[in-house]
């Protein structure tokens, strides 16, 4: 829930930055989108999944580091396991730098994600039987 939240935050200054200027780095990255994978991708559409993925990626990123202390924007991109290059790419992005209308929610994130319990999530995440959908499991982590 606190980073559904969060998430809204981060797609809502997504958005604005693309609409409201063109020195943003996502702009590059919707230009891909457009080129290469989703020619019809609004901006709204883009900004929304960007800002999942970027909340995804720094949660993913946070179980991967052992001391919480390490964790922060430069150390995300490269705790993010190689077999998802896709998700380590667009984390390339955060790490390369923000302006100030995103960066503020995304420390902000990193904050909340070095005081999570990660053997605690591990220990439910492995719990989930076959017959459960781990992502409404996720979803449903207090």
């Amino acid at each position: 829930m606190l980073l559904a939240r969060r998430a809204r935050i981060v797609r809502d200054a997504i958005e604005n930055e693309l609409l409201g200027s063109t020195g943003s780095p996502f702009h590059a990255v919707l230009d891909f989108f457009r080129t290469d994978l989703y020619p019809d991708i609004d901006v709204s559409v883009f900004a929304d999944t960007i800002a999942q993925t970027i909340v995804y990626g720094l949660f993913l990123a946070r179980l991967n580091v052992a001391d919480p202390a390490a964790f922060d924007i430069r150390t995300a991109s490269s705790a993010i396991p190689d077999n998802v290059a896709f998700l380590r790419s667009a984390m390339k992005v955060v790490e390369s730098g923000l302006t100030a209308g995103v960066l503020w929610i995304v420390e902000d994130i990193i904050s909340l994600l070095r005081r999570i319990d990660v053997p605690a999530i591990v220990a439910q995440v492995a719990s989930v039987t076959a017959s459960d959908d781990a992502v409404l499991y996720l979803r449903a982590l207090p």
